[in-house]
């Protein structure tokens, strides 16, 4: 059996990663920060995620979280994060998420750098969407 390898889409220029809940669930991420993932997309370089300029730790459970990446030539200033198509990045500190999900809950994260789809085009360094899985009903609490 042989496979053709994928086309090439000359309409579209830019770098992208995407990353399925099987991928999030197998790689080593330190504090289960999906903001990990993200210098291992092509073009991006940095450490990955940290709660603050300098942090050596990646938690969920920071307010903010500062994420040691760039791309493009553009600082990490540039980033853009969004979940579930909601913009999380900080206007107050630009590249600072205001909200990190647990890998455990995502379904898929996409790093992507140089041209951006029109949904989202703020960044100008690395955009990257998190997609969180859909869940069930929630059991009714009773009180007890």
């Amino acid at each position: 059996m042989t496979t053709e390898a994928p086309l090439i889409d000359t309409s579209d220029s830019r770098f992208e990663q995407t990353l399925d809940t099987e991928a999030l669930t197998d790689l080593p991420l330190p504090g289960r920060n999906a903001t990990n993932v993200i210098t291992i997309a092509p073009g991006v370089t940095g450490t990955g995620g940290q709660n603050s300029p300098g942090s050596s730790t990646s938690t969920n459970f920071a307010p903010e979280n500062w994420v040691n990446a760039s791309a493009s030539g553009q600082g990490a200033t540039g980033n853009q994060y969004i979940v579930d198509g909601m913009d999380v990045t900080s206007t107050i500190r630009p590249g600072v998420l205001n909200l990190t999900p647990n890998s455990d809950v995502l379904q898929e994260v996409s790093v992507q750098i140089n041209t951006y789809s029109v949904d989202y085009g703020r960044a100008a360094a690395i955009q990257t969407a998190m997609t969180t899985k859909s869940g069930t009903k929630p059991v009714p609490w009773t009180g007890q």
